[in-house]
């Protein structure tokens, strides 16, 4: 597992590499100072990663994503809280295209992401049963 403390500031310098990775959960987990995500992780290589959940969770200030929405997403098994508890978060990026075919968990996707003014249409993917109530648990707005 991969996790990383860093600085708002700093976060920009880093040389990321992920062709390799499978695992990234709680990667950004709790930077609760984290306002900005680097653009460049929208070109991330995360055909390889298994398990994404809590990815986010907790990014209290971080107000907006880089266009992930090209991530291969075709292996990934547990995406459960990925944007949990971003409470400043206001958009998602149009993850509509992302593979979830080996997607298994996905509860509380966005728990407490009380900030979000839309959500993007997911009516594609239709090889999960999202349990109603948990994927926008605590989060706006209340109705797709």
């Amino acid at each position: 597992m991969l996790k990383i403390d860093i600085e708002k500031k700093n976060i920009n310098k880093i040389k990321w590499n992920t062709e390799k990775v499978e695992n990234m959960s709680y990667m950004f987990y709790g930077c609760k100072n984290l306002e900005k995500l680097p653009d460049s992780i929208a070109s991330w290589d995360i055909s390889k990663v298994v398990y994404i959940q809590y990815m986010f969770y907790n990014c209290k200030n971080l107000t907006k994503l880089p266009d992930i929405s090209k991530w291969n997403t075709q292996k990934v098994v547990y995406m459960n809280d990925i944007f949990g508890n971003c409470s400043s978060l206001e958009n998602l990026p149009d993850i509509k295209k992302w593979n979830i075919e080996s997607l298994i968990d996905i509860d509380f996707f966005i728990d407490g992401c009380t900030s979000l003014k839309a959500f993007p249409d997911l009516s594609n993917w239709d090889n999960i049963q999202f349990k109603e109530g948990e994927l926008l648990k605590n989060c706006f707005p209340k109705k797709l």
